[in-house]
């Protein structure tokens, strides 16, 4: 998930860069010269952040988890709310990908402004960022689970008994640590998947840049749509494999990086489009960001539409959301935007506080008010590890930035 968009509140582009990738690449394209607040999109990504609390909610229930899991529909309510498009409300994948554009954009940003940061300088600044806080909760979540585990609840689902019904060994505590991602260790805080993919970009970034900066936007989206196709394509025949599991999501961290490239251009173009079209990309992105419902479906052809859909929808809410004034509007209340602040620490906590909760207190209180209870709840607990764990890392890369680019 990113956790950039906390760095970068304004940004003042430039014609042309001092310095370029490793200090002595100048771009071959220079963006738009702009000054803008992007808050919108912090709080884009606090919604965005809801919506896998949501998902994991629904999860614990086995009717739910069918839905998501096997395509079962076991009511006209998961029908309903288990396809397209109101499956949008809690499509926790789908906003995974939203998550991976915007990093993609905000990184991106980084690089566009007159003196961009040199690559240990960046590597550093991100490690502090992501890695920190993440290693923290993981730390915490293998104690509560070592004080809690084994335990079955047989009446949930089974994605949620896969959770904290192992002990803590060696092998666990290295793939963490490592953050080699292994999907037979991912019990402990199961949506840390995406920020294994995240790290994994934000190393590379700087290289991608590289070749933002000096392509037009079509060779950009589609050679790395073509990428992610071909990495989809290779995965459901070769099985696990941690290259092509993150080339995947190469198409939203180029195109992310490209809209910011273009990110006046974008607009203004957005903005001069007639309403009713406007709408009309806005409706299109949610409704393919919402096809993950679909991915079971009995059609070849529409799984294989299903598995791609979500991230061209992802882009073109990025696009909306930059152009969209009344979207921005909405996004900038304060509410959304508190969201946004905290949303990498509700990402990172709100699973555990989950098993947490069901663990401790499922024999005396309904499961269904222990998921009512979580929204409220992990967004407390959200403020909180941002006090004392986000800000901390922040500061600190940020020191260690300056030491690193003064030197």
């Amino acid at each position: 998930m990113s956790a950039a968009l906390t760095e970068v509140r304004s940004i003042d582009t430039h014609p042309r860069f001092a310095r370029g990738f490793a200090r002595g690449l100048a771009p071959a394209v220079a963006p738009a010269e702009s000054q803008t607040r992007y808050r919108s999109l912090d709080a884009l990504r606090g919604v965005a952040a809801l919506v896998v609390v949501f998902h994991h909610s629904m999860m614990t229930l086995p009717m739910w988890s069918a839905v998501v899991r096997q395509g079962v529909h076991n009511s006209y309510l998961t029908l309903i709310l288990g396809t397209p498009p109101l499956d949008v409300l809690w499509a926790g994948d789908a906003a995974v990908k939203v998550f991976f554009a915007l990093s993609g954009f905000v990184l991106a940003l980084m690089f566009l402004r007159p003196n961009p940061p040199g690559y240990a300088a960046f590597a550093v600044k991100r490690i502090c960022r992501i890695y920190l806080p993440y290693i923290a909760v993981v730390a915490i979540a293998m104690l509560l689970m070592t004080a809690t585990a084994p335990h079955q609840t047989p009446e949930l689902s089974e994605w949620f008994n896969a959770s904290w019904n192992h002990g803590v060994s060696w092998p666990l505590i290295l793939d963490h640590a490592l953050m080699l991602g292994q999907s037979q260790y991912n019990f402990v805080d199961n949506p840390i998947w995406s920020l294994v993919h995240e790290m994994r970009y934000s190393l590379i970034f700087p290289m991608i840049m590289w070749v933002v900066l000096r392509m037009g936007w079509r060779p950009l989206v589609a050679g790395s749509l073509g990428l992610s196709l071909a990495a989809m394509g290779a995965l459901s025949h070769a099985g696990e494999n941690w290259a092509l599991d993150s080339l995947q999501y190469a198409f939203l961290f180029v195109t992310g990086a490209t809209l910011a490239k273009y990110r006046v251009e974008i607009t203004a173009w957005y903005r001069n489009l007639p309403p009713l079209l406007r709408i009309a990309i806005g409706a299109t992105s949610l409704l393919l960001l919402s096809t993950h419902g679909l991915a079971h479906a009995g059609i070849r052809l529409v799984r294989a539409l299903a598995s791609v859909a979500p991230h061209i929808g992802a882009v073109l809410l990025l696009i909306c959301v930059l152009g969209s004034k009344r979207a921005q509007a909405v996004l900038e209340m304060k509410p959304c935007l508190w969201a946004g602040r905290v949303s990498y620490s509700l990402y990172l906590s709100h699973v555990v506080l989950l098993l947490t909760l069901v663990s401790v207190l499922h024999r005396f209180v309904s499961i269904y008010v222990i998921l009512f209870a979580l929204p409220p709840l992990a967004l407390a607990v959200a403020g909180a590890l941002y006090k004392v764990l986000e800000e901390p890392a922040i500061a600190l890369g940020r020191r260690l930035e300056k030491r690193i680019e003064a030197a």
